[in-house]
């Protein structure tokens, strides 16, 4: 249906389909193999000349995760103010007990509060250009993602893929791609450790943008390479009757 009526390449329409239905599952079950667990995520990427209609299929195919992400940032704010009353009822409760003087009682008034109220995790379902610590940060909160660009030259020549940050940002999406834990320890800083962490990634790109990936040596060392579902199709431009 996406071929037809927007006239993309099938392919394309294919690929975008594929991602944003990764995006949707990957969240509720994995796959089981020989006893492997392997996560239900896709890297896709896609290469397409201008005027290709990357813009329209992709608005398309992710549609419906722009919907759900509407309605997940009109309910945050609620959520917020929830959060903040209960967060102030609990350190008003706190300070109370901690000023008792028996200290089995204040044990067991602390017993008895519990554990502090969490926030409520940000409503971000799709990203475009992060960097990689701020994908670490959402997947705190949320433990799934996702990394969808149709205009991948953005990202490629964006913060993550700098030189220096280039390394750490394909080392974390392989290690999500994997289902592998993720891990984060810095001087002064809380120690981080992350399981069941999930994303998904579909990069548009032109062609010539996409060579500075595809002939990355890093890329192909580090296996990122190997972990994408990459798609050229012939072009049809030429071939769309509008």
């Amino acid at each position: 249906a996406l071929h037809d009526d927007v006239q993309a390449p099938l392919a394309m329409c294919g690929q975008s389909v594929l991602a944003a239905a990764s995006l949707a599952v990957m969240p509720h079950l994995n796959i089981e193999i020989d006893g492997r667990t392997i996560p239900t995520v896709l890297f896709c990427v896609t290469l397409g000349e201008t005027g290709e209609r990357k813009s329209g299929v992709d608005r398309i195919a992710t549609g419906p995760i722009l919907e759900r992400q509407k309605e997940l940032q009109a309910s945050y704010q609620d959520e917020l103010q929830a959060y903040e009353t209960d967060a102030t009822v609990y350190q008003i409760s706190r300070k109370r007990i901690e000023k008792l003087k028996d200290e089995k009682e204040i044990k067991q008034g602390l017993e008895d509060l519990g554990p502090a109220p969490k926030p409520p995790p940000l409503p971000v379902l799709l990203c475009s250009d992060p960097t990689m610590e701020g994908i670490t940060k959402l997947l705190i909160d949320r433990p799934y993602t996702g990394l969808f660009s149709d205009e991948g030259g953005r990202m490629l020549g964006g913060h993550a893929m700098s030189k220096d940050n280039k390394l750490r940002t394909i080392t974390l999406l392989s290690k999500l791609w994997d289902g592998s834990v993720v891990d984060r320890i810095r001087a002064g800083d809380d120690a981080l450790t992350l399981y069941g962490r999930r994303i998904a990634m579909h990069l548009m790109m032109q062609p010539g943008v996409a060579q500075e990936l595809l002939a990355d040596p890093m890329a192909q060392d580090q296996g990122f390479l190997g972990r994408v579902l990459l798609s050229y199709p012939d072009t049809a431009l030429g071939s769309q009757p509008y």
